[in-house]
């Protein structure tokens, strides 16, 4: 069986345990996609295929053949490394293996190499562990992410032009947060080399008036708050998985190109910005040529100048 469906095998079962009290909240979903999203040999057709175990609780009998389907998918020792391999990339998906986490991996390897049963208990233990971690890691990111999206533009908006912001952009509420997503993931391209030129602010402004029709002083704004949002760091992955669940694929190509048109505003691209689009390309699961392509239109758009 190839990889890529082992991987997707894991990740109904991991899905299936998010479920194991019959009841998921938002929460506790994003955390669990958080761990999930980054695994590169989960593409993108196999995120879209997922989504619909999160639409309704996982019960026992359904639960026992996702774990079957698991187990069929480990026939060779190589298929049981790699899916330990993928289980302790996810541990590390914050750059660091607890003690515990160690010790539950451990115990979970031996389950694998037996093929016994025992290894859903051993996972369950795992995701608890890991998703606690995860949400104490990202405690305050989420709420400042949030803030951006709702209060950073929404309030702004408010208190400037005193009117309803969704009626003030003509955006709808999934706009507006894609909005800020851009915004944000466009901040990192700025900030990557530690400081966002005056020429930078200037593009991204540009940028939000051209792509989502904002007024110059409505895409100042935003701009605004996404320079202020850098300075927190939040979480790439949180960032890329959110953007990626409110675009469709074309959108998150041409946004490659976006995000070089960022770097090109000031000095050309650097290697700290191209190593950022890169990582951003990445975490959006598009591939490698996607940002070659992207990179080559940089290139020749630079070489007018």
């Amino acid at each position: 069986m190839a990889k890529s469906e082992t991987v997707k095998a894991l990740a109904k079962v991991l899905i299936g345990l998010a479920w194991a009290d019959g009841k998921i909240t938002s929460a506790e979903q994003g955390l669990v996609k958080d761990v999930m999203f980054r695994v590169p040999e989960l593409t993108a057709d196999d995120w879209d295929d997922l989504e619909i175990y999160w639409m309704t609780p996982i019960g026992e009998p359904e639960m026992q053949i996702l774990v079957d389907e698991f187990l069929a998918s480990l026939k060779s020792e190589e298929d049981k490394e790699y899916a330990m391999q993928v289980l302790i990339a996810m541990a590390k998906v914050d750059g660091k293996l607890t003690l515990a986490e160690a010790s539950i991996l451990h115990d979970l390897r031996q389950a694998v190499e037996r093929l016994d049963v025992s290894m859903v208990t051993e996972m369950e233990q795992f995701m608890e562990d890991l998703l606690q971690r995860r949400a104490q890691m990202i405690n305050g990111q989420a709420d400042y992410l949030h803030k951006f999206v709702e209060n950073g533009v929404y309030d702004l908006m408010r208190v400037r032009f005193g009117g309803d912001l969704e009626k003030k952009l003509d955006l709808d509420t999934v706009e507006i947060r894609k909005l800020a997503l851009a915004g944000a993931l466009m901040g990192r391209v700025a900030h990557s080399d530690k400081h966002i030129s005056e020429e930078e602010i200037n593009a991204m402004s540009r940028i939000l008036q051209r792509d989502w029709n904002l007024r110059e002083e409505y895409a100042a704004i935003v701009t605004e708050c996404a320079a202020e949002a850098v300075v927190h760091h939040p979480d790439l992955y949180r960032l890329a998985r959110e953007f990626y669940e409110t675009t469709m694929y074309q959108e998150r190509v041409d946004f490659i190109e976006v995000l070089f048109d960022v770097a090109l505003a000031s000095e050309g691209v650097v290697s700290a910005e191209a190593s950022e689009i890169r990582e951003i390309t990445r975490a959006l699961k598009l591939t490698e040529d996607e940002f070659q392509m992207a990179r080559d239109r940089a290139a020749f758009v630079a070489s007018l100048w």
